[in-house]
């Protein structure tokens, strides 16, 4: 049996519109859930971030997969994306963690993560 992957075509497309599309509602979900919720300005403004964040990273590992060589490319997708949010996210707490101490040390309160006043 041979199936060839399809990352960039029309079926390809298709699906990552709608699991983009499922993310953006769960958002929407997750924020009703909140309390105390957030204003939908600050809320847009967090989920644009995450949004753009993701977008980038997507079509970069897209890049990535269909550089590689062989054929499988969604099996290099696919290993790029359990690296990638695993200890790609692991990197960042870590990198989040240090730049909280700095400001703690330098008394930099203004430039708090998640301080939005």
């Amino acid at each position: 049996m041979d199936q060839a992957c399809d990352m960039v075509g029309w079926v390809g497309f298709t699906v990552q519109m709608l699991l983009g599309a499922i993310a953006f509602i769960v958002l929407v979900f997750k924020r009703n859930q909140e309390v105390p919720k957030r204003p939908w300005k600050i809320w847009a403004l967090d989920t644009s971030k995450l949004g753009f964040s993701q977008v980038l990273a997507h079509f970069i590992n897209i890049w990535i997969s269909v550089s590689m060589p062989g054929e499988d490319k969604c099996l290099w997708y696919c290993t790029i994306l359990i690296v990638d949010c695993t200890i790609g996210v692991g990197l960042a707490l870590m990198a989040l963690r240090l730049v909280e101490q700095v400001l703690r040390i330098w008394k930099l309160s203004q430039l708090q993560s998640g301080n939005y006043y």
